[in-house]
Formats: C-alpha cells, structure tokens, sequence
C-alpha cells in the first residue's frame, strides 16, 4: 500500500511539471525586452593607427624650449609587448651633463633615473603625459653569454614613463656590430657618448655607454655623457597624426601616406580629458546637420573640426571647419558632402592649434547623430461624438443613433444597452485572473503545507515511520513545481516578494 502511494505522488508530480502552466506566467509587454549592456567605446586592438613606420620621426613634447624628436623604434608595439609604439630620441640631449652615480651602476635610484623622471616632468604636457605609460619590464642577465663582448645583469623598470635602451633592445633593434648598427647614430647628434641602463656584470663600478663609433663599451658611472632616453607612446589614444610642419590650414587633412624610402616626420593632436566645450545635432532638413555648440575657444589658433571613424574606431578623414566666431554657435554640414560611409561615426571637437613640431590639442570628442528623422505623416483629427449634455448646453437637439438628419428629431434613441465584451476586456479578465493565481497560490500552499506538515509529523513520530516524512517532501516538491510553472521559471523573486509582504 505504502508502494503504491509513493508511487501514485511521484506520477503526480511528473504530469503537473509537463501541464502548460506557463500559459498563466507572465509575459513581458510588448515592445519590452531585455536590457542590453551598452557597448564600450574602446580604443584597443586599434594600435598603429596611422601606420607610422620605424625610423619616422614623432615631435612629441618641448624639452628646453625646444620640440623633442624622437625616432619611432618599434612601431607595431611597445618594448612591453602592449599596444603602442616605442620611441627612442633621436637626438642625443644634455650632453656631458649626465652622470649615473657616484659609485654603485644600479639603475634603480641612481642618478640618471632621476634625470629621466625630471625629463618627462619638463617635457609631457598634462594631455601628452596621459599617453606614456608608466613602463614595468625586466632584462634578463646575459651572464654566461657575452653581448658586445661583454656580460650584463639584470635591470628592472618599476613604472617609469622615461628611461635609458637596455644593452639587449640595442642587440635586438639595431644588431650586434652589423652594419644596420650604424642607425644607432644615424641623424644623431653625436657630440658625446649616451648612457644605456644596463650595468657591467662582474664590475659594479662599469656601466654600459655607447660610443661615437657604435662601438658599446663600459664607463664609470660618475663620469659626465648625454642621454639619449626612450619611452613608449599610446598612439592609438591620439586623435590624428599630422605632418609636423602643418600650421592648421582650413579644409580636408589626409592620412598620413607613406612612400617608400622616405622619412617623414609628425606631430600628433592629443586629446585633452577636460574642456568646456560641447556640441548637439538640434536639426536636420535636406540632407544638411544643423550643430549647435558652446563652450569653444576663441582666437587665432581655435579651430572647428569633424573627425570620422569608421565602426571599428579607425580613423577616416579629418576636416578643418572653421575658426569659431564665439563661445557659443551654430553651423551647418552637408552630409553629402561628407560622404558618410556606412556605420561611420561623426565627431566634432574644438582643435588648438599650436606650433609647427608641437602637439595639437583637442576637446573632448563630440558624437552628431547623422541619422535624418523620418517626416512624421499627420493623422486626421476626427472629433469625438457629442453628448446630450453638450449638446443642450450648445443649442443644439441632439440626433438619435444610427438615424440620418432627414429623419424627425423627435424621436428619442434607442437604449444601447449593455456594452458587449470585447477581445480586449477578455484579455483584461485573464490577466485577473492570471495575477489572482500567481499572486494568492503561495500564501494557500504555505498554509496547506505547514498544516499537513503538523498533521504528518505527528504521524509519522507515533508510528515511528519515516513515510510521512517523505511525503510531506514530495508534496512540498509538487507545490513548488506547480508554482515554478505558474512563474515561469521565476519562482525565488516572486517567493521572496511574498515573504516580505508576509513579514
């Protein structure tokens, strides 16, 4: 008998999981779905942006009143192996005027480390510096090998944005004493030796210098050389890269092209994290953008620029609008003109123009929306039927339904009667009822339950048995399964709304 029971609860609960319950869960409006997570604006896997090849030359910072030239070492990453390029200055600077300390050739702490600290301190702009990353990376000792005849230990960077070339990027960029090696001094000005940062390994008073004749030799370290620092650049953060002559003329700015066997040099425009200005789409009509904006610089070097990225982020083209009469405006753009390829976003920013060899700088980039609004088409009004009140009040005898005006006003409408149900009101009624049961069935079944529960426990300890135990779990399972299906699969929200109402 007890077999049988079981076996009957268990059929029962297996048909109540297959019935369509879900037909009394609700469902979302419509025209509502799931929110989705917005997508992020991110500049990575862009990379070298504008194909700046090795050995072109990047002004980047003002060190002494002068533009700083630096040589892009490694364009397809930085010496870090992340998105980037790595640089490495061109020019050697502050010659014989550099020592690495009084007695110990370690990097860290030494002298020349402080001079690189105070160099990007007096040459990154606030907005340039944001593109230097601080650096973390480790030379491995060359120890037993020999590198230029010599070995070197190890050296570590800890977060520095400047820094002198290791003994083996040297190796790895320009060759051990080939004659590619020559380009470590080729457009060099070369009137004194330069640091590396690589220390001698069996000598702590020896460090590692190269010579005028690429020859890579060991010094003392407080002897007095030049430096010749390196850093890595986030190229793919800047806004454009232009040529380093150009004096912001107004019109289209091509992308860089290079030619073989040409070195060019570049300046880039650096976008700034904070400025006033801002800019809206407020119209659109005949194919032309209307832009209101405010906040612009006003002078001689503020200029209006569109920028277009494709829907990867990629840049397409640059645009030099105008030199913004005021703070505050608006202007006009031709879409056709512009010929927005599909997916392309469009931006507007506010450009500072500065000296040739010396960083642009630009707002913070604003989106238009370039989509034209479909003309919305007018709906006839149809005015509403008069009552009989408004219609006394008007003056007017009112005419009864579904009679014509050749007919006597006289006779009185007809009674409608009851209003017929519609679809509509059926569908009303079911959602009643649907809340009704979804909202009332887990307060009858906690009740049900807790009271077969008394009544089986009790049972079951007098009987001694663990039958009425086992019941008492397969009906509670039966209940939830019934109400899961009611949910639709949402049981523990709505099961702790009723908690908290309960409670």
């Amino acid at each position: 008998m007890k077999k049988k029971l079981l076996s009957l609860l268990l059929l029962a609960v297996l048909l109540l999981s297959l019935f369509p319950f879900g037909a009394l869960a609700e469902e979302p409006a419509e025209g509502e779905a799931e929110a989705e997570e917005p997508a992020e604006d991110s500049r990575e896997g862009l990379g070298n942006l504008w194909g700046l090849p090795a050995d072109d030359v990047l002004f980047f910072g003002v060190y002494k009143d002068q533009p700083v030239p630096w040589l892009v070492l490694d364009a397809d990453q930085t010496n870090m192996g992340t998105e980037g390029v790595y640089l490495f200055s061109r020019d050697l600077i502050d010659s014989t005027l550099v020592r690495f300390d009084e007695k110990s050739t370690l990097w860290e702490g030494s002298l020349a480390q402080e001079w690189c600290t105070q160099f990007a301190e007096k040459t990154f702009s606030e907005a340039e510096s944001a593109l230097v990353p601080p650096t973390d990376q480790i030379e491995p000792a060359t120890y037993p090998d020999k590198l230029f005849d010599l070995t070197w230990r190890e050296v570590e960077l800890k977060g520095e944005q400047v820094f002198f070339l290791s003994v083996q990027e040297l190796a790895r960029y320009y060759g051990i004493y080939s004659t590619t090696n020559k380009r470590t001094v080729k457009r060099c000005s070369m009137e004194s030796y330069y640091w590396l940062r690589s220390p001698h390994y069996y000598h702590d008073d020896y460090h590692g210098i190269v010579l005028q004749d690429s020859y890579i030799h060991d010094k003392l370290p407080y002897e007095p050389w030049a430096a010749r620092p390196c850093a890595n650049l986030y190229i793919q953060d800047a806004v454009w890269a232009l040529p380093a002559d150009d004096e912001g003329a107004p019109g289209a700015v091509p992308l860089p092209a290079q030619q073989e066997r040409e070195i060019h040099e570049w300046k880039l425009i650096v976008p700034l994290a904070e400025h006033s200005f801002l800019a809206e789409t407020t119209a659109a009509e005949n194919g032309e953008l209307t832009v209101s904006y405010s906040g612009a610089d006003v002078g001689e070097g503020a200029r209006l620029t569109l920028l277009v990225r494709d829907a990867e982020g990629k840049p397409l083209s640059l645009r030099r609008l105008e030199q913004p009469a005021a703070a505050e405006g608006s202007l006009k753009l031709n879409l056709q003109e512009l010929e927005l390829p599909e997916g392309a976003a469009l931006y507007l920013f506010c450009e500072q123009l500065n000296e040739v060899h010396v960083s642009n700088y630009a707002s913070p980039l604003q989106e238009l929306k370039t989509e034209l609004p479909v003309p919305e088409t007018p709906t006839p009004e149809i005015p509403a039927p008069e009552t009989p009140g408004e219609a006394e009040a008007a003056g007017k005898t009112p005419r009864p339904e579904g009679k014509t005006e050749t007919e006597s006003p006289q006779q009185e409408p007809k009674p409608s009667g009851e209003k017929p149900k519609t679809e509509a009101a059926a569908g009303e009624g079911g959602d009643t009822l649907r809340q009704t049961v979804v909202a009332y069935y887990p307060v009858a079944a906690l009740g049900l339950l807790v009271l077969l529960a008394i009544v089986l426990i009790a049972v079951g300890s007098y009987r001694r048995s663990l039958v009425p135990v086992i019941l008492l779990i397969l009906l509670a399972l039966l209940i939830a399964v019934v109400y899961m299906r009611l949910c639709g699969g949402r049981m523990p929200e709505r099961l702790f709304g009723v908690i908290e109402e309960l409670f």
